[in-house]
């Protein structure tokens, strides 16, 4: 009787893994869409990559803008993760549980703020060249 090959047979597991992964992280990031807040910070970004596309920034302004777009989109998720948990197992409200939540919110805020002045940064000077264009 002859052996499988144990390559051919962890491959063969591995695909089917990873494709189990990235159906989960599918239906993970549907779930994030169905939160108001994700959509909100989504929306945002559309409009952040769309103003980009007419302001025209560099290579390194764009790593910069897309790095806080997608830092402010993961750390919503983190949130709503948190959050979702914490719903599922707290019986009754602990402070640890609330701090926590908290702490996962300010994060989002952090990154937000961040987003936004980095945004300011790139886009502002751009914006201000452009308006006094018009008023030349």
């Amino acid at each position: 009787m002859e052996r499988p090959d144990a390559t051919k047979v962890s491959t063969e597991k591995r695909r089917r893994r990873w494709s189990a992964k990235f159906a989960d992280s599918l239906r993970g990031f549907r779930f994030a869409i169905e939160e108001r807040s994700f959509r909100v910070h989504l929306t945002v970004s559309v409009i952040v990559v769309g103003v980009g596309v007419v302001v025209r920034p560099s290579v390194i302004e764009w790593m910069f803008l897309l790095s806080v777009v997608g830092l402010v989109l993961v750390t919503e998720i983190v949130n709503t993760a948190l959050e979702r948990m914490a719903r599922a197992i707290a019986v009754e409200q602990h402070p640890l549980v609330g701090q926590s939540l908290d702490l996962a919110s300010a994060a989002v805020l952090t990154a937000s703020a961040l987003a936004v002045i980095v945004g300011a940064a790139i886009f502002g000077p751009k914006c201000l060249a452009w308006l006094q264009s018009f008023w030349s």
